[in-house]
C-alpha cells in the first residue's frame, strides 16, 4: 500500500517537471520550437552532371515552340443536343469505352466526353482547336461540333466568342469553325508526308479542363489505317490515314495541333488508342496536308471537293508479287474499278499494282487513300502501275464520288475465251489450290451482274486460298487476266502452272471484287 503511494507521488512529480521543460523549449503554444534569428543556408552544392551544349539547345528548342504556338491553340466549350441513337443504344446497346474490345476512341469533354459512337446526351463538352487565319478561322474534329446548339471559343489570351460553324466533313472527322476576332496568331502549315517515323513533336491542347497543355513524343507511325473510327452512316468513303504519336493525348485534347520541332502543325489529334477511355500512349492525328485541303474547300465552298479515283484496292502479298513477277513485295493492288469513276476511264484495270501516286510510293491502302485526299476533284495525279511485267504510267483526272456512281461501261480488256475446252466439264476440285467450283447459272449472272464465272463450292479452311479471303459462294471470274468461262476452262488453265506458281484470281460477291493470289501446292499424289 505505502509501496503504490510512492510510485504514484514520483509520477505527478515527473509529470509536471517533464510539460514544465517542454514548456521552456517550445513557442507560444508550447508545441513549436522557437526561431533563431542566425542566417540559414539552405540546398546543397549542384551536381557536377555533365550536360553539353547539345542538351541545352534541345531543351531551348522545345520551350521555345511551345511559347511560339501555345497562343495558336484554342479551347472550345459546346453545349450539345441529345443525339438521335435508339433507347436501346442509349441503355447500353452502344458502344461501351470501358469494354476492353472497344479500342479506339474519339472523344471530348473533362471525363472522356464522347466515345466512338457512344449515346450522347444533352450536356457540355470540352475540347480544343487550331487558329489557321488572323481573322477568326478555327479547324477542330468534327465530332468535337456536330450537332451543337453553341459553341464557345476562349483563346489564349483568356478572350471569350461565340463560334459558328462554317462546315463539317465526317469523312476525316475535321470541322471549320468561325469567331469574329482579327489579329489572331494563326498557326503554320508544316508538311506532314515529309514526317520521319521517331521525329519528335508536341501536342498542344486543353486536356482534363488543363487548358493550354503541352505534352512531347514522337511520331510512331504514319499512315496508319483506323477504318473502325469513322461512322459509316456519315461517310460513304472514310479517309482513314492517320499519324500515331505517343505524346500524351486525353480527352479534351481533340481537335488540339500537332507540331514538329519547327513550330509548324503536322496534324490535328483526333483519336485514342485505349482500353480504359485514358491515354494509354497510343495518340492518332489526322495529317496536316490533308486538312489543309479541307478546310479550304469548306471556307471557301462551305463543302468539301474531294476527288477520288474510283477503285478498291488491297495490299500485295508475296503470292500477287511473284504471280505479277514484281522484284520486291510493294505497292497495291486494284480490287475493281468504279464504272464510271475516274480510274475507270484513265484505263486502271483489276489486277494493276500501283506502286507510286503522285511522285509517292504506295504500299498500303491508307498511303494512296491519303496522297488522294490532298487533291480535290479536277485535279490530276500520275499513278505509277506494274501491270503485265512492266510499269506503265496511267495519268488519272480525279472525280467526286457522285460522277463514279453514275456511268457505266463495259470492260473491254478481258482476253476470249478458250474455245479447246471440254464443255462436259461442269465442276472441278483444285486440291493444289484448297477450293472447288462448279458453273454458275443464269440467276447467278443476273443477281451479280456478269457474263461469266464459275462458283466456289467449297474451300479448305487451312489452304492459301481460304486465308486470303476466298469464300464458298464467291464467282471466280478471271484467273491470271484471262476470263473464266466454264468449270473446265479453269481447269485447264491451273494444270498449266507448276507446283510453287501462284494463279491471281478475281472473285466476286454481293459485296464486291476481291483479288486473290493463290499458290500451288505439292498434292499428296506429287512425287
Amino acid at each position: 500500500m505505502i509501496a503504490g503511494v510512492v510510485l504514484v507521488t514520483l509520477g505527478v512529480i515527473f509529470g509536471v517537471v517533464l510539460v514544465s521543460a517542454m514548456g521552456n523549449s517550445y513557442g507560444v503554444q508550447g508545441m513549436f520550437a522557437k526561431g533563431t534569428n542566425e542566417n540559414v543556408t539552405l540546398g546543397g552544392t549542384p551536381p557536377q552532371i555533365p550536360n553539353s551544349g547539345d542538351l541545352k539547345s534541345i531543351n531551348t528548342v522545345f520551350t521555345s515552340v511551345s511559347k511560339a504556338v501555345l497562343p495558336t491553340v484554342v479551347s472550345i466549350h459546346t453545349i450539345f443536343k441529345a443525339s438521335s441513337e435508339s433507347e436501346n443504344d442509349q441503355e447500353g446497346g452502344g458502344d461501351d469505352e470501358n469494354n476492353p474490345h472497344n479500342f479506339f476512341f474519339r472523344f471530348f469533354g473533362p471525363n472522356g466526353g464522347s466515345g466512338h459512337n457512344m449515346p450522347r446526351q444533352r450536356g457540355q463538352g470540352d475540347a480544343s482547336g487550331v487558329i489557321i487565319s488572323s481573322d477568326g478561322y478555327i479547324v477542330t474534329n468534327n465530332h468535337v461540333v456536330e450537332n451543337e446548339s453553341e459553341v464557345k471559343v476562349y483563346t489564349y489570351d483568356r478572350h471569350e466568342y461565340v463560334a459558328t460553324v462554317v462546315g463539317t466533313d465526317p469523312s476525316t472527322d475535321l470541322a471549320v469553325i468561325k469567331i469574329d476576332a482579327h489579329g489572331l496568331t494563326a498557326a503554320a502549315f508544316g508538311n506532314s508526308d515529309a514526317l520521319e517515323i521517331g521525329e519528335w513533336v508536341e501536342a498542344i491542347g486543353n486536356p482534363l479542363r488543363l487548358s493550354s497543355t503541352v505534352t512531347a513524343g514522337i511520331i510512331s507511325a504514319k499512315a496508319r489505317p483506323l477504318p473502325d473510327l469513322i461512322d459509316a452512316s456519315k461517310s460513304k468513303v472514310p479517309i482513314t490515314d492517320f499519324l500515331q504519336t505517343d505524346a500524351a493525348i486525353n480527352p479534351g485534347n481533340s481537335g488540339g495541333g500537332l507540331f514538329d520541332l519547327n513550330g509548324t502543325l503536322v496534324g490535328i489529334n483526333s483519336a485514342i488508342a485505349t482500353t480504359n477511355g485514358m491515354y494509354q500512349g497510343y495518340g492518332f492525328a489526322i495529317p496536316i496536308n490533308i486538312t489543309k485541303v479541307v478546310a479550304e474547300d469548306i471556307i471557301k465552298h462551305g463543302k468539301v471537293n474531294r476527288g477520288y479515283i474510283g477503285v478498291t484496292i488491297r495490299e500485295v502479298n508475296d503470292a500477287l508479287a511473284e504471280a505479277d513477277h514484281l522484284d520486291v513485295t510493294r505497292g497495291v493492288a486494284v480490287n475493281q474499278t468504279t464504272p464510271g469513276g475516274a480510274g475507270a476511264k484513265a484505263g486502271l484495270q483489276t489486277g494493276d499494282i500501283i506502286l507510286n501516286a503522285d511522285g509517292q510510293d504506295v504500299n498500303t491502302p491508307s498511303e494512296l487513300q491519303g496522297i488522294v485526299a490532298e487533291h480535290h476533284a479536277g485535279d490530276k495525279i500520275a499513278l505509277q502501275v506494274w501491270r503485265d511485267g512492266k510499269q506503265v504510267e496511267v495519268p488519272v483526272v480525279l472525280k467526286p464520288l457522285e460522277e463514279s456512281e453514275t456511268v457505266a461501261t463495259s470492260d473491254n480488256e478481258e482476253n476470249s475465251p478458250d474455245n479447246d475446252v471440254d464443255e462436259a466439264v461442269t465442276s472441278a476440285k483444285f486440291e493444289n489450290l484448297g477450293f472447288s467450283v462448279k458453273n454458275i447459272d443464269e440467276n447467278t449472272k443476273s443477281d451479280l451482274g456478269i457474263d461469266n464465272g464459275v462458283k466456289v463450292t467449297n474451300v479448305n479452311p487451312y489452304s492459301d486460298a481460304a486465308s486470303n479471303g476466298l469464300a464458298v459462294g464467291d464467282v471466280i471470274t478471271k484467273a491470271d487476266r484471262s476470263s473464266v468461262t466454264s468449270a473446265g476452262q479453269l481447269e485447264k488453265l491451273v494444270k498449266g502452272k507448276k507446283t510453287g506458281e501462284s494463279i491471281v484470281f478475281v472473285a466476286k460477291s454481293k459485296s464486291g471484287s476481291k483479288l486473290i493470289a493463290v499458290r500451288l501446292m505439292k498434292q499428296l499424289s506429287d512425287e
